[in-house]
């Protein structure tokens, strides 16, 4: 494994190797870069056109509209550096060092409270800002918010944005990728990059590709948690704004490679999840996927009324195969890199960040179950109990590039491309017996086969720029965003079946399926695509000065279009007697049975329903108004009004949809016309320049997604449940109210203690039907909910020696969450409470994380525990208890090591604990509880060697 590690090291060391021969421009030698960031010390508010002069060389720059500067072309040496502003104190830095061939930054905090002049050396000004980007975007925020710099996120040893947002207070990751805020999941939350609202890559939900981005490539991620006018209004939970670094100082360049396993599948191997080599190294699926050319462009009449031969044909024509291969489990290997720099184009600085990943891993379990119970009460039965097998192997690349042009400098023009695919082939395998009367006997066992390849991109662009219009604070800034996300799942095939061993004297077993209890066996094909637009503007009017402090009304306005096409296409085949006979005769096996269907006259049927398709529309438009002023020399008020339009709709092709045996007029569902208007106020008193006292109100709402309202049902055997759609749904609206006092003890360290509170109305649930594993979305009763976060980052230099290096964090929320039950629902229940938690709402969330960093020696250590209450998975309306997922503690440890030539070690292992994922039936009043599903997480460990420029 070292000798292949390495060897695709060398390989990609030499490709980036070449990419920096090719992007480095030409550069004087003995020369060097001074660069930074000039800052108000009063507001916290960066300085435009600040005044950066080297005495010794009579030269310098200005700052610009990000008040940040850059002197290139600088001759080795010490010198003396002067930062002046109008009605700001000089500050003259001596003692700046620069070396050939790097840049030194030298960011700089101007203050009023004197007009004379202050010298200070450059070594005081460099430990004292290292990391003042972290402190100024937190302090100076107008809303409740967490932000992470690209500083603290290398101090972690975080490798992408999915690991670096774990150290936000509330924040947890679910499956490396899924992100939970407060205990509230991807239905209130909202991912952007630099301001523009991200595409998911699974358009079955809004979960953005946190994984896709490495963390070199980041220059900070922003968490805001109470609502302002200026950003989207369906938010509650959290808005996640990721930015990528814009101009590099220097050439830099990254490369890393790594490789590791899962404990869950090393030991016993995973069987292969799709025949012909499981999915390709960029991602492809094996031959055999596609609809077959001869039944494309037939209809269901067609391929009934063929005849014999011609349905032999079509029945030929599909791939045989329905049950899975065993076979060893293929190491885990990434690999990531990236590229940028600062040149120039017509004359004028353009910087670029270019980067990808690839990552190809093996994941499933043996050993899991999955139960079904009915009954009421106490008197609860359990139905089936089935082991449950999953191979897994899935393949994930993207890249992006950064642009960012200067053309004047208060003006900034950006370009960022993403694209990314996500390849999975899984396949499932359960066996058990059914004590309902399911089965044809009562000693039958049942066997359960699926294969499922699924297949998602995402390619999405974004044009923006900003433009200082006054030295004095007017800004304008602007977005314009598109994108397209597909799915695509060739093939999705389900074989079930009974074994009948109940004849010893033989001691050979009967086959047989019984479509009249579970689907005969079946094949799908599924595609989805959906494509989106969207954009917005942003003015903000300097409106002068009051109480000491800039006051600006932000005005703009954005909208959002997508849309949507789903189509599926099915087929069965009709076992009856020739079929039972037949899978005796292959000894159970389904893929004889398939393989021989046509000669016996098992023809394939088209079995499409024509109430799965449907297009989907969304249309969002919004308008805001927003001050921000100081009240009292110490107190800001920043509040307004948003105004947003919603035009959601989902139409069936053909006109109409049939659904729960009615019909449904053309439009499906129409949620046409809704409006809200939305607001918010908060104030800001800083009652010492580093103590903060927060305190916000707003307004924001919940959509309904297109696969939830669209009326259609879909089942899935690995977890044995149908996901009904709802087009009842209704939008949620949340009042939000936000206290927080935060303490910005020194740069890099916080205390603070938060409380809020929320008010959902028709709150979006999934509801557990109990009728045959039905599930829905729903609007049941009103929720509250009230929590309390605490946070505290403290870095240990006062110990001595090398434990200097240490540094201790954590947070950790409280949320209480109760819905009001109504009459409907309390009768449904059994039960006498009148209330009960809200679905996909944590109890408490915590995070602990002890880190060691040796600036010396390179070496860095980092341990992270993370752990999450019970959460209501779906709301029961039938007897049996609702379904929770239980909560579950995790350890991750990561240590990296700095070695020789820019050459870094990466070791990482996570969820060390080997906590299972669990659901659960439960009900403290009965004191039940029930495990419906169980499996195993598994141990990572993972092995890792970057390269740094």
């Amino acid at each position: 494994m070292p000798t292949l590690i390495l060897r695709r090291l060398r390989t990609a060391a030499g490709l980036v190797a070449a990419l920096v021969v090719l992007a480095a421009p030409a550069r004087a030698q003995g020369t060097a870069v001074l660069a930074g960031t000039v800052v108000d010390g009063d507001t916290g508010e960066t300085l435009i056109g600040a005044n950066v002069f080297v005495e010794e060389l009579a030269t310098g720059a200005a700052s610009d509209l990000d008040g940040n500067y850059r002197i290139a072309r600088l001759p080795a040496g010490t010198y003396t550096v002067r930062f002046s502003y109008a009605g700001f104190a000089t500050q003259r830095v001596t003692d700046v060092r620069l070396v050939a061939g790097q840049t030194q930054t030298l960011d700089i905090t101007l203050s009023t409270e004197s007009l004379g002049e202050v010298v200070v050396t450059a070594d005081a000004i460099i430990e004292q800002n290292s990391d003042t980007g972290l402190l100024r975007l937190r302090a100076r925020a107008a809303a409740v918010s967490d932000a992470i710099s690209a500083e603290s996120i290398a101090r972690a040893g975080a490798s992408t944005a999915a690991e670096a947002i774990q150290r936000v207070p509330g924040a947890s990751v679910v499956g490396g990728r899924g992100l939970v805020v407060r205990g509230l999941s991807d239905r209130y939350l909202n991912v952007q990059l630099n301001g523009a609202t991200l595409p998911s890559t699974d358009p079955e939900r809004q979960s953005a590709p946190l994984d896709l981005f490495p963390s070199s490539l980041l220059d900070n991620i922003v968490t805001s948690k109470s609502f302002t006018p200026d950003r989207p209004g369906a938010f509650t939970g959290g808005l996640v704004d990721i930015t990528t670094r814009s101009f590099p100082d220097r050439l830099t360049a990254q490369l890393s490679v790594s490789s590791g396993y899962n404990s869950a599948v090393a030991s016993g191997g995973a069987f292969s999840s799709i025949p012909g080599g499981g999915v390709g190294v960029f991602g492809n699926a094996p031959g055999g996927l596609a609809l077959p050319a001869a039944v494309v462009g037939l209809t269901p009449r067609d391929i009934s009324s063929a005849s014999g031969r011609d349905r032999a044909d079509v029945t030929n024509a599909f791939g045989s195969t329905f049950a899975a291969q065993s076979g060893d489990a293929s190491v885990n290997t990434g690999l990531s890199g990236s590229v940028g720099n600062r040149t120039t184009l017509f004359g004028k600085p353009l910087g670029f960040i270019v980067g990808g990943n690839w990552a190809r891993s093996t994941g499933g379990y043996e050993g899991g179950v999955v139960r079904d119970f009915s009954g009421a009460g106490t008197a609860i039965d359990q139905d089936y109990e089935l082991a449950t097998q999953v191979g897994e192997q899935e393949v994930l690349y993207g890249g992006i590039a950064n642009l960012n042009l200067q053309p004047t400098s208060r003006s900034q023009v950006g370009l960022n491309l993403i694209a990314n695919r996500n390849a999975v082939s899984r396949a499932v395998y359960q066996t058990g017996l059914f004590s309902d009367g399911t089965l044809q006997e009562a000693d039958n066992v049942y066997q359960g086969r699926s294969l499922i390849f699924t297949e998602r991109s995402l390619l999405a662009s974004q044009l923006r720029g900003e433009h200082a219009l006054t030295t004095s604070g007017t800004r304008l800034d602007w977005t314009l965003a598109a994108s397209r996300s597909a799915l695509d799942e060739p093939d999705f095939r389900i074989f079930q079946n009974e074994v009948d061993y109940s004849d010893p004297a033989t001691g050979t077993a009967d086959y047989l399926i019984r479509s009249s209890a579970y689907e005969a066996p079946s094949r799908t094909f599924r595609s989805l695509g959906e494509t989106g637009l969207s954009g917005g503007t942003n003015l903000s009017l300097a409106l002068g000065e009051r109480a000491g402090r800039p006051a600006t009304l932000k005005v703009g306005g954005a909208f959002d279009v997508r849309s949507r096409e789903f189509r599926e296409r099915s087929f069965l085949y009709p076992i009856g007697a020739g079929g039972q006979r037949l899978l005796d005769e292959v000894d159970g096996d389904p893929n004889a049975l398939i393989a021989m269907a046509a000669e016996r006259g098992l023809y394939i049927d088209d079995a499409t329903n024509p109430d799965a398709d449907y297009d989907g529309t969304l249309q969002v438009y919004a308008g805001y108004a927003m001050l921000d002023a100081a009240v009292l020399p110490r107190l800001r008020f920043v509040g307004g009004l948003r105004y947003e339009f919603t035009d959601l709709s989902v139409t069936s092709p053909k006109g109409y949809f049939t659904f729960g045996g009615e019909r449904i007029a053309q439009g499906g569902y129409t949620a046409g016309g809704l409006d809200a208007l939305l607001g918010s106020a908060s104030v800001v008193y800083s009652a010492t320049p580093t103590v903060n006292l927060r305190l916000a109100y707003g307004r924001t709402l919940a959509r309904p997604s297109f696969r939830e309202v669209a009326p259609r049902s879909v089942f899935s055997l690995f977890d044995r449940i149908t996901l009904n759609g709802n087009p009842a749904l209704r939008q949620t609206s949340v009042h939000n109210l936000d206290a927080r006092a935060e303490w910005f003890t020194r740069p890099g360290e916080i205390l603070a203690v938060s409380a809020f509170y929320k008010r959902f109305q028709d709150p979006i649930e999934l509801t557990f039907l109990g009728a045959n594993n039905q599930f829905r979305p729903e609007n049941l009763g009103d929720a509250d909910l009230l929590g309390v976060e605490l946070e505290a980052r403290r870095r240990l230099d006062f110990l001595p020696g090398t434990l200097s290096g240490l540094m201790v964090g954590g947070n950790l929320s409280l949320v209480r969450a109760d819905v009001a039950l109504t009459p409907t629902e309390q009768a449904s229940r059994a039960s006498t409470a009148t209330t009960r938690p809200l679905e996909g709402q944590s109890p408490y969330v915590g995070n602990l994380d002890l880190g060691y960093v040796s600036d010396r020696t390179g070496t860095a250590l980092n341990v992270f525990y993370n752990v999450f209450g019970d959460r209501l998975f779906a709301v029961s309306r039938g007897p049996v208890p609702d379904l929770y997922e239980a909560g579950r503690p995790t350890v991750d440890v990561t240590a990296s090591q700095r070695l020789p030539g820019g050459v870094a070690l990466k070791l990482s292992a996570k969820n060390l604990l080997g906590a299972d994922y669990r659901l659960v039936h439960r009900s403290g009043e009965f004191d039940i509880d029930l495990e419906r599903q169980r499996y195993g997480l598994g141990r990572s460990f993972s092995f890792g060697l970057s390269y740094s420029l």
